[in-house]
């Protein structure tokens, strides 16, 4: 049981880090969703993070993806999306999320 609970949180450890890098990525790109969305791994965040893996740039329109109570947050979620995401940006956000997707 001992080991059990050991790797347990070991692997949670692991996505909390995957995360923060995933947040990293984003800012480096200087797009500030966790400054807006509490939860940036939530339904709201998924949905603008496949939009941003798309290709999707503009914020407005992603904006518009944001669900419950982020929905009140859209003209400060459309200040935090306006960044300039790049290819390789894309490419280490789908790493990233591929990885979280494993870790769950």
């Amino acid at each position: 049981m001992r080991d059990l609970t050991r790797t347990r949180t070991r692997l949670t450890d692991e996505r909390s880090a995957a995360v923060k890098r995933l947040q990293a990525v984003l800012e480096d790109a200087n797009v500030k969703l966790a400054g807006v969305a509490t939860d940036v791994m939530g339904k709201s965040g998924r949905a603008i993070l496949a939009a941003l893996l798309e290709g999707t740039a503009d914020p407005a329109a992603m904006a518009e993806l944001a669900l419950g109570k982020l929905r009140a947050k859209i003209p400060q979620l459309e200040r935090a999306l306006a960044g300039r995401l790049r290819a390789h940006h894309r490419r280490l956000l789908a790493l990233h999320l591929s990885h979280i997707a494993f870790l769950e």
